[in-house]
């Protein structure tokens, strides 16, 4: 519920950060996951950590976007969701390894 409050707030600023702000709290849910899946040593320990890594990247490539549009007309919004399919194949693959390790 908490994640959701602040990910609404963020959206009432949408000049910070271009609008990225409503990502921080997925951002800190992630950061703090990371470190989890780090210090507990769970399967391929630095998974997460290079997912955080890859969606920080996918941030600055939609927070720039419309500042770099005048130099690069395509933008740079494309990157942002390939870099978060990326994420996505991580985060499943931390699952799906951590849940075989459990059973």
């Amino acid at each position: 519920m908490l994640y959701i409050v602040f990910a609404l707030l963020g959206r009432q600023y949408p000049n910070i950060l271009n609008g990225s702000l409503s990502y921080a709290p997925a951002f800190l849910v992630l950061s703090g996951l990371g470190l989890y899946h780090f210090i507990h040593k769970k399967q391929q320990k630095f998974l997460l950590l290079s997912a955080l890594a890859v969606f920080s990247l996918a941030l600055v490539l939609r927070t720039l976007d419309n500042m770099l549009c005048p130099y690069f007309p395509i933008g740079t919004h494309f990157l942002w969701h390939i870099f978060n399919g990326i994420l996505v194949y991580f985060l499943s693959l931390a699952l799906m390894l951590n849940l075989e390790q459990e059973q």
